[in-house]
C-alpha cells in the first residue's frame, strides 16, 4: 500500500510537471478563487506572466485586481461579479502592470464552478500573454497605414502629373492670352486640392504685379503688388 501511495504521488507529480512546462510553451497561466474564503491561487505560470516569484503566501482577490491596469480593473471586476452571481463565463483582453512597471497584454478566460447544490463555490480559468501578437499587430497596422498613405500621395502626385500634361497640351492650342486666362482656374485648381491662389502678370512699365486669374473659393484679397514685394 506503502508502494502504491509513491507511485502514485510520482505520477502526480509528473504530471504537475509536465503541465506546469506546457503552461510554459503556451504562456497560459491558470488560477482559481475559492468563493467562500476568497483565497487565491496561481499556477507558476500566472506568476511568470505577471512578472513574479512564486510564493507560498496566500494570495486574495485584491491580490488580482492590483496587476490589473487601472483602466481595465471595473471590466474584469464585472466580469467575475457576474460569474459568481449568474454562472456566465467570460473572456476578456486587458493589460496588466508587472512590478517594474512594465505593461503586458492579456487574455483572461473565467467561468464559475457550482457545488451539488448549484451553488458557486469557485471561479476558475486561464491568463494568456499576448504581448508579443499585440506589438506584431500594432507594427502592422502601422506599417498598413503607411503604406496607405504613400498610396495616396503617389496617387496625388499622379493627377499632378496629369493635370500638368494637360495644361502643357492646352497652353499649346491656345491663340490668345484671354483664352489662357479663362481656362487656367480649372486647370489650376485640381494642383492645388482646397486652396485659393492667384497668377499675377507683371507690368514693369507700372512696377507692379496684376492679378490676371484667381482660383479656388476664396476671391484674393490683394489684386495688384510692388515688384519688389514679389518673390
Amino acid at each position: 500500500q506503502q508502494h502504491y501511495a509513491q507511485n502514485l504521488e510520482q505520477q502526480v507529480a509528473e504530471k504537475t510537471a509536465s503541465l506546469t512546462e506546457a503552461q510554459r510553451i503556451a504562456r497560459v497561466g491558470s488560477w482559481e478563487v475559492d468563493v467562500v474564503t476568497g483565497v487565491v491561487t496561481w499556477s507558476a505560470e500566472q506568476y511568470r506572466i505577471l512578472g513574479m516569484e512564486p510564493t507560498a503566501e496566500l494570495l486574495s482577490y485584491p491580490d488580482i485586481l492590483a496587476v490589473i491596469c487601472p483602466e481595465d480593473q471595473l471590466m474584469i471586476r464585472a466580469a467575475v461579479e457576474t460569474a459568481i452571481a449568474q454562472g456566465t463565463p467570460y473572456t476578456i483582453e486587458h493589460g496588466i502592470i508587472r512590478p517594474d512597471q512594465s505593461i503586458a497584454s492579456v487574455i483572461s478566460r473565467g467561468e464559475a464552478v457550482v457545488n451539488d447544490q448549484g451553488k458557486v463555490v469557485k471561479v476558475m480559468g486561464t491568463l494568456t500573454e499576448i504581448t508579443e501578437r499585440k506589438r506584431a499587430e500594432a507594427e502592422l497596422m502601422e506599417a498598413k497605414q503607411q503604406l496607405e498613405s504613400r498610396i495616396v500621395e503617389l496617387n496625388q502626385r499622379h493627377q499632378e502629373m496629369e493635370s500638368l500634361g494637360n495644361m502643357s497640351d492646352f497652353l499649346q492650342a491656345c491663340l490668345t492670352l484671354t483664352d489662357i486666362y479663362e481656362t487656367l482656374p480649372s486647370l489650376l485648381y485640381p494642383l492645388f486640392p482646397g486652396c485659393s491662389g492667384s497668377l499675377f502678370s507683371i507690368d514693369p512699365a507700372v512696377n507692379q504685379a496684376q492679378v490676371v486669374v484667381p482660383w479656388g473659393t476664396h476671391p484674393p484679397s490683394v489684386t495688384t503688388l510692388p515688384i519688389e514685394d514679389c518673390w
